[in-house]
């Protein structure tokens, strides 16, 4: 049996990869931020009290999605800002498939080329390996970049 050593661990992608996925990271984190200021807004709940972190500290990305996508529908009458919740919407989804993408993978560096493993199991398993470019990982962060200031601009931004 071989033992794995830790201290033996290596890094195999590029820098540059490296970097990209970090920046890709951080962003989200952003994004996740800027959606939990959103949801204490348009609940009508104080950022302040603790209650309203506690609800959503640990709440998953899709759950947030649909609170947000509710709320905004719900109080649109009175916010017409609001009415491009949909839009604001079909970024975060964006947002989210290219972070999935960068998060979930199991990454791989062989030939000079990086690849991305993925499996998903969801009614069937399917399982998938691309070659990832750093434009691409520059356009997921531009994605989540989008999807940020649309919904910061929607609901905490000045008209």
């Amino acid at each position: 049996m071989v033992i794995a050593d830790p201290a033996k661990a290596v890094v195999t992608l590029p820098d540059a990869y490296l970097i990209g996925i970090g920046k890709v990271c951080v962003q989200w984190g952003n994004l996740e931020a800027v959606m939990e200021l959103v949801l204490v807004k348009l609940s009508g709940m104080d950022l302040w009290d603790a209650r309203s972190k506690i609800m959503l500290n640990h709440m998953a990305w899709p759950m947030r999605m649909d609170i947000f996508k509710s709320l905004a529908d719900q109080l649109m009458a009175d916010h017409p800002r609001l009415k491009e919740y949909q839009t604001v919407a079909s970024h975060l989804k964006k947002a989210q498939e290219g972070r999935n993408r960068v998060v979930h993978s199991h990454w791989g560096f062989e030939d000079g080329k990086v690849t991305a493993a993925r499996a998903s199991a969801r009614g069937k398993l399917k399982l998938s390996l691309e070659e990832i470019t750093i434009e691409e990982l520059d356009g997921i962060l531009r994605d989540i970049n989008v999807a940020t200031a649309a919904l910061y601009n929607l609901v905490l931004g000045n008209p």
